[in-house]
Order: structure tokens, then C-alpha cells, then sequence
């Protein structure tokens, strides 16, 4: 049962239907509005010039050799018809006609005054043309004379608010008459438009969480209208897109799974002898092992962190610093390794350049591809950290890692920033999970780099080693 709440929400709440009332309502205000204008403008302009029509064709009627009371008794048919006229278009009959002898002198009384004239106060039957005498009232006069005759209409026209609702009272009824008719199409065309929507929506609520399969056929075909097609598509990509991000992640689950488990059986093997060695030799060398496969599950996991870390962080928080002077900070930090593998490391970059990056990230990249070179270049190589600068492109570095080792085959280049693939060992079998390029790639896209790769590297004679290159832009400011 629906509770207050609920029906609150369903009344009051956003509503398409509800707008496309309003939006009909507020539609048929602006026309009714703007018809009120337009109908009060060609009033306003036309009321002159209807009152000198009317003077004209009655003056026309009036011929010099009638007599005064043959015209004031034709007049006065014409004056009472025309009243007539005026009353039944609802337009204002304070109007008449008023004739002039002009054979006799200007102080002499008309011959034809309109009855409701007379009421009117204050008015003079001195008449100049074009000039009306009423004290406080708005009186148009139009005047116009033969040979014998002089007539003069005069009109008291209506005032602007009387216009209007005369306008209004004729037209509110049809605007009224016209709304339910369009109202009832643009509902109907409403409704079946929603229908689709309102059947994807069941669509979508009715599936289990794990079910990211496209959209049915019939339910793509329900939704085949243009103005839908955008959201279908967005969906259907965006179920693809996370039908892939599952299907990765089972795959990144199964593979840290398979290879977590090398280490754990070396573990629990070692620590099995260790416990049952029964002489020094036998547990020292054990533990030795022990140490080591530790060490390899605790590399994994890390990278395993690292790489869970790279791809759910939110938006990167880049920092303002010394790039060149970071490097050799981080360069510092292999040193020892390096000694240890016999691999010369070098750094060519400017002394000083400042630049703005997130440097988790950067570190990532850094860490990983000198890590990855020391552990493939092989004993003897020489592995040089390269960071160019070019003037003319103030915003873009590169950086570039390079070492004169054996390189890497063409065929295995297609596959090496796939997680979980290693590159080829040479004489001496080389320690790793296959995530570091992988992590390398995730940091890349998230600081919006490129990563390059090119093996052998020309210059050398004979062509070997290999270079990764990262072209790297310079974070924006908030």
C-alpha cells in the first residue's frame, strides 16, 4: 500500500506528462497574449481610417438637390443601421452623424444631429475639420463635404482595457476549444512515446546482477526511434564495456591466483625441510629458500596492489616539482641493485625543470621500467635514464629508459603489456609476475601519456637493447 510519502513523490514529484501540460498551458498564454496584441494593433490602427470610409460612402448617398428633410430622414436610416452593426460586433455605439447646411450661416443648427449625441456632454456643434470639442473625453471626428452637404461622424472609441476584453471574450472560448483537441494527440504521442522507455526500464530491473548480455532483438526494435537510438547505444556500449571489465577481471583473478600459488607451495616445501632438517647446513639452506619465495609472494602481491590501486583511484592530484632532481632522487634508489648486477645507470637531463604531475603515478612508470630493465638488460649492460625537454613544445616531455641488453623479440612486443606476460629469458632465469609493464601502461593512462616501445635500438652497432619511451604532458591547474 502506498504511503503518504509515495504519493507525495508521485504527484509532486518530476513528471514528463506533467511538463508537457504546463509547457501547453504556458504555450496557449503567449498565444493568447500575443493574438490580444496583434488584434488591439489593427484595431488601434484601423479605426480611423473605418470612420473615413464610413463618412465617405454616406456622403455619397447625399446629393446636393435632395432636400433637407429627404437626406436628414435617409441619414437617419443610415445612422440607426449603422448603429445596428456596431452593437452587434460588440464594438462601441457612442458614435453619430451630425449634417450641415452650407448654404446657411456657420451659427445656424444643423440639419441632422443623431439622437444619442445628445447625450454626450459638453459637445459643440461649432465643427472645424479634424477637430472635435469634448472636455475630459477622447472624441475622433471625420468630416467630409460636397457641394451643398458638410457631414461630420463623431465617435467616442473605446478604451484600451474595453478593446481587450472585447478581444478576450471572443477569443477564450476557441483557445478553450482548441486545447483539449491538441492536448489529447501530443498525451497519446506522449504515452506510446515513453512505452519503450517504460519496457526497458522493466527490462533492466528484471535481470539478475551478474547479466550484462546486450539488449533482446524486440527489445532493440521497440526502441529503433531516432530520438532513442542515443541511449540505446550508450547502453548497449556500456554493457559491453562492462562485460569486458568482468571478464578481465576474472581473468586477472584466476591468473594472481595461478601464480600466487607457485610461491605459497614453495613456502609451505620450505618451511616443511626446514622444520624437519636436522643439520645446520640443510635448515640454513632452506630458510634461504623460505626467504626467497617470501620475497616473490611479497613482490606480487605489491604489484598486485599497485596495479588494483592504478586502475580504482580517483581523479590524479598532480604536484608543481623539480622533474630533474626527482629523477635522480629515484635513480638513487637502484643503485644498490644495479651494483649488484653489474649494470651502469646514468641520467641525462637538464639540471633543473619544473613541472607539474602526479608523482604516484609518474613513480609507477619510473620504478617499473628501470626495475624491469635491471632485471632483463643482464649483467655488464648499461642503462641510461634520458629526459628531454624540447622549448617550442613547452607543455610535453619525453622520458626515456634505454638499455644496450639483448632486447626483445618482434613477436613477443604484441604481448608484453598484458599482465601476467613476461619478456624472454636469457642464460640466467629472471625473477617476476608479468605486471610491471602492465601497472606501467595504467599509469600512463592516467596521467594521459603515451607509451612507446623500440627494440633493437638503431643506433647501436650492432642494433639491440630496447628504449621505452613516455610522452608526458604537463597537468593542468585546477
Amino acid at each position: 500500500m502506498s504511503g503518504p510519502g509515495s504519493l507525495r513523490a508521485r504527484w509532486l514529484g518530476p513528471s514528463l506528462t506533467r511538463r508537457l501540460i504546463a509547457s501547453l498551458l504556458l504555450a496557449f498564454v503567449l498565444v493568447w497574449a500575443a493574438l490580444l496584441l496583434l488584434y488591439w494593433q489593427r484595431w488601434a490602427q484601423g479605426r480611423e481610417a473605418r470612420l473615413q470610409q464610413t463618412v465617405d460612402q454616406v456622403l455619397a448617398q447625399l446629393r446636393p438637390e435632395h432636400s433637407a428633410a429627404e437626406v436628414a430622414l435617409r441619414l437617419r436610416s443610415i445612422d440607426e443601421l449603422s448603429q445596428q452593426e456596431l452593437q452587434d460586433a460588440g464594438q462601441s455605439t457612442r458614435a453619430g452623424f451630425i449634417l450641415r447646411d452650407r448654404r446657411l450661416p456657420d451659427d445656424a443648427p444643423p440639419v441632422y444631429v443623431a439622437e444619442r449625441l445628445h447625450e454626450l456632454p459638453g459637445l459643440s456643434w461649432q465643427l472645424s475639420p479634424g477637430r472635435c470639442s469634448m472636455p475630459g473625453q477622447d472624441c475622433l471626428l471625420r468630416s467630409r463635404s460636397n457641394a451643398r452637404w458638410a457631414l461630420h461622424r463623431i465617435s467616442l472609441p473605446m478604451s484600451d482595457r474595453q478593446i481587450f476584453a472585447g478581444i478576450h471574450q471572443a477569443l477564450l472560448p476557441l483557445l478553450l476549444l482548441a486545447f483539449p483537441l491538441i492536448l489529447l494527440p501530443l498525451w497519446l504521442a506522449v504515452t506510446r512515446g515513453l512505452a519503450p522507455l517504460n519496457r526497458l526500464s522493466r527490462e533492466l530491473r528484471q535481470r539478475r546482477p551478474e547479466d550484462l548480455s546486450p539488449l533482446p532483438p524486440a527489445l532493440q526494435q521497440a526502441l529503433r526511434h531516432r530520438e532513442l537510438q542515443p541511449l540505446v547505444q550508450a547502453l548497449q556500449s556500456l554493457l559491453g564495456r562492462l562485460r569486458g571489465h568482468l571478464e578481465r577481471e576474472r581473468a586477472f583473478l584466476d591468473d594472481a591466483a595461478h601464480e600466487l600459488r607457485t610461491p605459497m607451495a614453495w613456502i609451505s616445501a620450505q618451511a616443511h625441510v626446514l622444520r624437519r632438517a636436522e643439520d645446520a647446513g640443510a635448515r640454513e639452506q632452506a630458510g634461504r629458500q623460505l626467504d626467497a619465495a617470501v620475497a616473490r609472494a611479497s613482490h606480487l602481491v605489491e604489484q598486485l596492489l599497485a596495479l588494483a590501486r592504478m586502475e580504482a583511484a580517483s581523479a590524479p592530484v598532480p604536484q608543481d616539482l623539480d622533474l630533474a632532481e626527482w629523477l635522480r632522487e629515484q635513480l638513487l634508489t637502484f643503485l644498490p641493485e644495479a651494483e649488484r648486477s653489474g649494470i651502469e645507470l646514468s641520467l641525462d637531463a637538464p639540471e633543473h625543470l619544473p613541472w607539474r604531475v602526479e608523482p604516484q603515478a609518474l613513480a609507477s612508470i619510473v620504478g617499473n621500467l628501470i626495475g624491469n630493465a635491471l632485471r632483463y638488460a643482464g649483467r655488464g649492460a648499461q642503462l641510461e635514464l634520458q629526459l628531454l625537454h624540447d622549448p617550442a613544445q613547452p607543455d610535453v616531455l619525453e622520458l626515456w629508459v634505454k638499455d644496450d641488453g639483448p632486447g626483445i623479440p618482434p613477436e613477443a612486443q604484441g604481448r608484453l603489456f598484458q599482465r601476467f606476460q613476461r619478456g624472454p629469458e636469457g642464460s640466467t632465469p629472471v625473477e617476476g609476475a608479468g605486471l610491471g609493464l602492465a601497472i606501467v601502461q595504467q599509469a600512463c593512462l592516467r596521467l594521459g601519456a603515451s607509451l612507446s616501445l623500440l627494440s633493437p635500438r638503431p643506433e647501436l652497432k650492432p642494433p639491440r637493447g630496447c628504449a621505452f619511451g613516455v610522452r608526458l604532458p604537463m597537468a593542468s591547474r585546477a
